[in-house]
Order: structure tokens, then C-alpha cells, then sequence
């Protein structure tokens, strides 16, 4: 598996969707103080792939998205980032943690979007009528 630093529009666009109401525990970062954190992680990732050479991606600078990406291109966005942040012990970081936490949110939430049985499906065994 390969790793890479994302690019700023990649970073920026993550830390917008987690600061719109999926993430509470940041809701006192900005989104470049948050973008920051996300691009140190990425950092720390690919450092850890490739630790005979240091990643030198520049410093992270915000990138505002006109509009709002739908929601299955964000998770797919974010999906993106964290693969590239899944090298060394950054799963165990709990910012890393808190990315998997609000992609899960957002997959259940267009799930329920788009497949409506869903909330009306058995809870438990499915009994056949």
C-alpha cells in the first residue's frame, strides 16, 4: 500500500464536514486550525510508510469549496484521507478515531437517505411473512 500527503482541497473539504454538526469535539477549531491537524496526521502517516525519507508537503493552507458536496462524495472524500492516514500508530490517534467515527455517521445518515426500509427493517433475525 502506497501513502501520500492529500492535497489542501481534499483536507479542507474533510475538516468543513466535520465541523458541520458531525463532530461536536471540535467544534472549537476553526476550519484551518482543524485542516491543520488533519494535514499533521496525514504527515505523520506517510512519514511512518516511508521512514527512510521525510515527507515534505509544505504547510497546510484552507481552500473554501464553493457549495456543498453531496453527502456520498464527502464520505468518499474522507474516505480518501484516511486511507492515506492508516500507516504506523496513527489508528490509534484519537483524531484518526474521530474521522472513522463520522464517516460511519455519515454512511448510516445516507443510508437512511436513500434506502428508506432500512428504519423499518426487523431489529434482530428477520422472520419471513
Amino acid at each position: 500500500m502506497s501513502a501520500y500527503v492529500c492535497d489542501n482541497r481534499t483536507i479542507s473539504q474533510v475538516a468543513d464536514f466535520m465541523l458541520e454538526d458531525w463532530c461536536r469535539l471540535y467544534e472549537d477549531e476553526t476550519p484551518e486550525s482543524l485542516g491543520a491537524m488533519l494535514h499533521a496526521m496525514n504527515c505523520a502517516a506517510v512519514d511512518a510508510r516511508y521512514s527512510d525519507r521525510a515527507s515534505k508537503p509544505g504547510k497546510f493552507k484552507y481552500e473554501r469549496t464553493e457549495g456543498k458536496p453531496p453527502l456520498w462524495q464527502s464520505i468518499r472524500t474522507m474516505e480518501c484521507l484516511k486511507y492515506q492516514c492508516s500507516e504506523g500508530d496513527i489508528p490509534k490517534e484519537v483524531l484518526y478515531q474521530d474521522l472513522e467515527a463520522v464517516i460511519e455517521g455519515a454512511k448510516n445518515t445516507l443510508l437512511r437517505q436513500v434506502c428508506p426500509e432500512y428504519d423499518r427493517a426487523e431489529w434482530g433475525a428477520y422472520e419471513p411473512k
